[in-house]
């Protein structure tokens, strides 16, 4: 009985998941674009608030700007950073886009208009990371940012001037000690 029930349920699960996709993606698949690569493993990934760039940023010590229209050749390359890259965060309504690496270095870049473009870094004299700073997460206003690294520190910067940010101090307790 098994043996005759299974093929059908089978069937009904694969028409459900055909159903579903149509559901999804309309009656036609997307196209497969490729966008390019990085020479090493890829850690970050955001968009830019029209969604016409993808942002990423790889161990190969390269922060990319990918256009998601377009030729491929309008790809921009980053090489401020002399370590792997670690972890990206975007914020929309600034279009800044924050990229940290292995070496404890915290980049600010401008997302308006066409290319990137470097605002500053922060903890270059290590001072608020010893280590590599693996996340970074602003604020919903921008204003604010938060970077946290393998030294298990958590640091709050303001950014409300992009160009001249200030470490507001650290985020202490037990936990991260």
């Amino acid at each position: 009985i098994a043996a005759a029930i299974l093929p059908k349920r089978v069937d009904f699960l694969q028409s459900g998941l055909d159903q579903g996709l149509i559901e999804v993606l309309g009656t036609h698949p997307p196209a497969e674009r490729r966008l390019g690569s990085h020479d090493h493993i890829v850690r970050g990934l955001q968009f830019s608030a029209n969604g016409e760039w993808l942002y990423s940023g790889g161990w190969d010590e390269r922060v990319k700007a990918w256009p998601i229209k377009g030729p491929a050749s309008a790809v921009q390359t980053l090489t401020d950073h002399s370590a792997d890259i670690r972890s990206l965060a975007y914020h929309g309504g600034r279009q800044l886009l924050v990229s940290t690496d292995e070496g404890g270095l915290v980049k600010l870049w401008d997302g308006r208009g066409e290319a990137l473009r470097p605002l500053s870094t922060l903890n270059a004299d290590s001072s608020a990371h010893a280590r590599a700073v693996w996340a970074a997460a602003l604020s919903p206003d921008g204003q604010r940012l938060a970077t946290g690294g393998k030294d298990k520190r958590i640091v709050l910067w303001d950014i409300a001037d992009p160009a001249h940010p200030v470490q507001l101090g650290e985020m202490v307790n037990r936990f991260h000690r």
